[in-house]
């Protein structure tokens, strides 16, 4: 028996016996564009809702319009699940694409629900397209895991990224760069408000931190929309940011990155509508750094970064590694907890002794993956990525491994460590900046092709964990956790391989697909919630990390 391809999202073919139409908003166009563009965007705000609790009001409404005398042909169907992000965002671009209707009929009845409906449910089955999972048969590898994920979001970054620390990130960021800059901080600052027309930088800490805020308190009611008008304050400043797509004027060009980076749409009423929150984290990092390299602002007190690809050679060590890194886990430090940092070639950045018996040992990466890796949704771009940055390259995995022979070797003079390298339990750990190594798969995919370490070098241990990856965010959101409990790291490290092992092992006797799905989970995913992670009030987060890096 076989059971239908998998798709997490109700599609054309479901409930229509036609073929599945070409791609397009040939439906949309006799109704006025801006109409449609202001549901869709009700739409992106409730789906992103709805991704994180219950489903919301309006998508159970249109999904109310599926014709109940075509029921699905694969049974019944979710009425929590409409689309995802992606999909609506290409809907928006093909419509901005074309010149506007400005049609004002605003009889806008079963028949304009039905429309946008059976749009979407076309560019739904375009988007999910045949994997091949659902095939009893079928023996599931990484690759199937990834091309999921591509298609269920353009990125990896997810709204509680920076609901729960992201105003945080953008405080220590700004404590960085006044450590960094010295007394020049003061002329940097001074530039770039006088360039955008912020009071100061941490109004524009502020500015996003609001936005939540209101979209929190609009995302309930049955048609959620956040509308920016020409007099806010923020109107002009969300332009001057670059955060603006501007199709006030007629048909434009727009792709889906650029609805990403810039979520907010203004439409030919002259007001800004927001897209969304759950990018926030991405716009207030990355593209934060692009905006301040593109626009020269950094030049004065770095003249010697022309692109952003400087940069980030520039801060890969220097912030992510340094100020970031090194720094949380240096309060890790209390009696019998020893956390060393080195440049040595022949030494990990970092290394967490934990009684003198448990060894972290730390490769830290601020590599960034090219975005159009995951909007072409290109596999073996995502591949070959992981493989040269962390599996098979010089760096990640064989790095830990050539660490780990180091350490068998000269455990006493290099690390100060009494007992016998037999005594000791070995936890290889990456702590990555790249929001895409969280998709399920990653993990499991660098323990299966990366080189591992002889039997012979295991054996002069009392054990040797596999290589676990930890996000950054992870320490930052759970420090005081970590602080508080020496051993918790080290039981989520166990506790999460023994999961990913007995989960595969399940998959092998069964081949039931649920199965290898869970196993693929990543530790950031599968800890949510384990021994509080993830679940510390946000002002103890803030006090926690305030007092670990200074903040005033």
């Amino acid at each position: 028996m076989m059971l239908h391809s998998f798709s997490p999202a109700p599609i054309f073919t479901q409930f229509y016996n036609d073929p599945l139409p070409v791609i397009g908003v040939a439906l949309l166009e006799k109704w006025n564009r801006d109409y449609v563009l202001r549901l869709l965007i009700s739409l992106k705000l409730a789906t992103q809702h709805s991704s994180t609790t219950e489903a919301h009001e309006l998508i159970t409404k249109l999904l109310n319009f599926l014709p109940n005398d075509k029921p699905s042909k694969y049974g019944p169907v979710d009425r929590s699940i409409l689309t995802n992000k992606t999909v609506i965002l290409k809907i928006i671009c093909d419509l901005l694409a074309i010149p506007a209707n400005k049609n004002i009929d605003t009889d806008l009845g079963n028949a304009f629900y039905q429309d946008v409906l059976v749009t979407i449910l076309i560019y739904n089955e375009h988007q999910f397209q045949n994997t091949g999972i659902g095939k009893v048969k079928q023996n599931l590898a990484h690759a199937d895991i990834w091309k999921i994920g591509f298609m269920q979001n353009l990125n990896a970054e997810n709204e509680g990224t920076y609901r729960r620390i992201g105003g945080i990130k953008q405080l220590l960021y700004l404590q960085f760069l006044k450590s960094e800059f010295g007394d020049a901080y003061e002329e940097f600052e001074k530039g770039v408000v006088e360039y955008t027309g912020f009071p100061s930088m941490q109004d524009i800490i502020l500015l996003f931190v609001n936005l939540v805020v209101e979209y929190d308190r609009v995302v309930k009611r049955s048609v959620p929309l956040v509308v920016i008008g020409p007099t806010d304050n923020s109107y002009s400043l969300l332009h001057k940011l670059e955060l603006v797509v501007d199709a006030s004027s007629g048909s434009i060009r727009a792709e889906v990155p650029q609805l990403v980076t810039a979520p907010f749409l203004k439409l030919m009423d002259n007001k800004i509508y927001l897209l969304g929150t759950s990018d926030f984290d991405l716009i207030t990092t990355k593209s934060w750094d692009f905006y301040l390299v593109k626009n020269k602002l950094f030049q004065k007190v770095l003249p010697k970064v022309g692109d952003i690809h400087a940069l980030k050679g520039e801060w890969g060590k220097k912030y992510y590694e340094s100020f970031l890194g090194l720094k949380i886990l240096k309060s890790l430090e209390k009696n019998g907890i020893r956390v060393l940092e080195s440049d040595d070639k022949n030494l990990p950045d970092a290394t967490i002794i934990v009684n003198e018996k448990d060894v972290y040992v730390i490769e830290m990466k601020s590599n960034a993956m090219d975005h159009k890796v995951t909007s072409a949704q290109d596999i073996s771009g995502f591949r070959r990525f992981i493989d040269d940055k962390f599996a098979t390259g010089s760096k990640g995995v064989p790095q830990l491994n050539r660490n780990i022979e180091f350490l068998s070797k000269n455990a006493d003079t290099a690390y100060g460590l009494k007992k016998p390298t037999k005594k000791l339990r070995v936890f290889p750990v990456i702590i990555y900046t790249e929001p895409h190594l969280t998709k399920q798969a990653v993990n499991d995919y660098i323990n299966t092709v990366a080189p591992t370490i002889s039997a012979e070098l295991a054996n002069c241990f009392h054990s040797v964990e596999k290589v676990t990856l930890i996000p950054m965010d992870f320490f930052l959101d759970n420090i005081g956790l970590l602080q508080k409990d020496r051993h918790v790291l080290r039981n989520l490290i166990r506790k999460y391989h023994l999961f990913v092992s007995r989960t595969k092992d399940s998959y092998a006797k069964t081949n039931r697909h649920f199965d290898y799905f869970a196993a693929m989970v990543s530790f950031e995913s599968w800890s949510v919630g384990k021994d509080g992670m993830y679940r510390e009030d946000q002002m103890v987060v803030f006090d926690t990390l305030r007092k670990i890096f200074e903040l005033k």
